[in-house]
């Protein structure tokens, strides 16, 4: 069932991944630490339940990441979905909800079929705290006195702040200017995975790969 698509897909998506709870309970399917990913000779897997699912070229970036329930999971109750991405030269860590770069489905056996969830892993994101900080003019000028002290503090923070724009970072390019090696996309799923008795997912991507459109050849993408 799992099947990987890579290409002018519509939409502006470039790459897709399906798979099922079949795929998920087949030996084999899911990798496990110590496990090699086969991107590299070296690469390995750093946690249980890890699978390779895209590759960002060297030069690359990401404008969206996504998943979307086809079908409802039945069966399990405690599923967690996770999607990073590493250099092509390191290991592969452990993905958790507050280090998850590209998304972050921590009730993933409690979506309905048509749910979707896009770019709200770490890359897409900017904290507003680092808009309001500054002893002068930001949040760090709070002293720690009274609550109106601290409100007044607070008020003015947000004042002196106002014109200042916050946005989502657009995308992985801006999140990480490292382009200098491509990087692998991978998945976790925490869980019981045993107990899944339905469930089916597709996975997409907006991947942006300007090297590709050199005439002559392409620099090698991995180490």
């Amino acid at each position: 069932m799992a099947q990987l698509n890579s290409g002018n897909l519509g939409g502006g998506i470039t790459h897709t991944f399906e798979f099922d709870y079949n795929d998920l309970q087949t030996a084999g399917f899911l990798g496990q630490a110590g496990d090699l990913t086969g991107v590299t000779p070296t690469q390995e897997y750093g946690y249980a339940n890890q699978r390779v699912v895209a590759q960002v070229p060297r030069s690359g970036y990401i404008l969206n990441a996504g998943i979307t329930t086809v079908e409802a999971t039945a069966g399990a109750s405690d599923l967690a979905f996770y999607c990073d991405l590493q250099p092509n030269s390191s290991n592969l860590a452990q993905i958790t909800s507050s280090n998850a770069t590209l998304i972050s489905n921590t009730e993933f056996d409690d979506r309905a079929a048509g749910y979707s969830i896009q770019n709200n892993g770490n890359a897409f994101s900017q904290p507003l705290d680092i808009f309001l900080t500054g002893v002068g003019d930001g949040l760090n000028g709070l002293t720690g006195g009274t609550d109106a002290e601290n409100g007044a503090a607070a008020a003015l923070a947000l004042y002196n702040n106002r014109d200042r724009s916050v946005s989502e970072r657009p995308n992985y390019n801006i999140y990480s200017p490292a382009q200098n090696i491509g990087h692998t996309i991978y998945t976790q799923i925490d869980g019981t995975i045993a107990n899944l008795t339905a469930g089916r997912w597709i996975l997409w991507f907006s991947i942006v790969d300007p090297l590709s459109l050199l005439n002559d050849r392409k620099p090698d993408s991995l180490v």
